[in-house]
């Protein structure tokens, strides 16, 4: 009989990815390439296949499970695994369903409801940090960074020989993207720094505003902000509205693939002190863009960064501040970091993720 292996596909069927959903659809995209014809593969997904996860090779199939309301993966893909169990299931999305496989594998991006209690309502604190708490359930676990698995042994005591470090890969994807019409779409003037990511505490940005007040003071410059408001938004609503710069800090909210990668391209740094990150794939985009970064050097940002970022204390305004002044004034350095994160992208292999992930699956 041949392996039946099911994949929760609806994180990866989603058009606004993340960086959780954009790890699901190239995962799956990249195990099309990987796994044995003799294995037959599902897709679970609430609803169609589309966006290119539809085109399947023959020994893979969609698998609709329909449902009206909330906790698709709790109640729906629960029932499914209860009435039509795979041999395996693979969850590349963080939460596993309460019916499951023996050999249930899952992928654990972080934890940083531990780390962060107060960022998280009652619900989410629970439904993000139940799959760790009941990781006795699963047969192995998938991070990707170092960082998430020393998470994980350190709040869950989770035995070290069931996690497996995967890191995400990455597709080139920037070359000439810098299209003066995207800055004229989003009312933005060169020169600017950049943040990506949920305007939130956790992200570190009011540190950032911070910071950049006290460079403003001595350049101009305005400050960008990309991404949808997050826990803590009120305050940091409340730090740009304070500052004697307020009109000089825009606020664009969530912006698409192909603007994220224009605004990098023309920005003259990423900002990414983050106070927690599982991964980071900002920090690559910033590298394919040839856009030095400024990150945090307690998470997994130094990790996928090794030599190539800027580092600062995540906690200090003022290092955040020496760390984007000294990029800016050191253009030999800036080069230097620029030509050390183009080569830091070799590292980094979706199709690498899928053959390490295919091993995991079927070992």
């Amino acid at each position: 009989m041949p392996l039946k292996l099911g994949v929760d596909a609806s994180r990866a069927n989603k058009k606004e990815r993340t960086g959780v959903e954009k790890y699901c659809f190239q995962i799956i995209q990249h195990l099309k390439q990987i796994l044995p014809a003799e294995v037959q593969v599902i897709l679970y997904s609430k609803d169609p296949l589309q966006h290119g996860l539809e085109q399947l090779p023959k020994n893979w199939k969609n698998k609709v499970l329909s449902w009206p309301g909330p906790l698709w993966t709790q109640v729906r893909l629960s029932l499914e695994m209860f009435c039509h169990s795979p041999d395996v299931l693979f969850v590349p999305g963080h939460v596993f369903p309460f019916i499951h496989p023996h050999r249930t594998v899952l992928t654990i991006h972080d934890v940083a409801a531990a780390e962060f209690p107060q960022s998280y309502n009652f619900f989410e604190r629970f439904y993000s940090l139940y799959p760790a708490k009941r990781s006795k359930a699963l047969y192995k676990i998938i991070t990707p960074s170092d960082f998430t698995k020393k998470q994980l042994q350190q709040h869950f005591s989770i035995d070290s020989s069931k996690i497996s470090v995967i890191p995400h890969g990455y597709i080139e994807n920037c070359s000439g993207r810098q299209d003066p019409d995207v800055l004229n779409k989003y009312n933005v003037q060169q020169p600017f720094l950049l943040f990506l990511g949920r305007i939130e505490t956790k992200k570190n940005v009011e540190r950032i505003i911070s910071a950049y007040n006290k460079l403003r003071s001595e350049k101009e410059l305005e400050l960008v902000l990309a991404g949808k408001p997050g826990h803590g938004y009120k305050k940091i609503k409340q730090k740009i509205n304070s500052s004697n710069y307020e009109e000089d800090i825009k606020e664009l909210g969530w912006i698409d693939e192909q603007d994220k990668l224009n605004l990098i391209s023309n920005s003259e740094l990423l900002l990414i002190p983050s106070l927690y990150e599982g991964f980071g794939f900002p920090v690559l985009e910033a590298f394919d863009c040839e856009t030095p970064v400024i990150a945090s050097e307690n998470t997994s940002l130094k990790e996928v960064g090794g030599k190539a970022s800027f580092y600062v204390d995540p906690h200090s305004v003022y290092s955040i501040f020496q760390a984007v002044e000294k990029s800016l004034n050191n253009q030999k350095l800036r080069k230097k970091k620029i030509k050390i994160g183009r080569e830091r992208l070799d590292n980094f292999s979706w199709h690498k993720a899928a053959k390490e992930t295919a091993k995991v699956l079927l070992s």
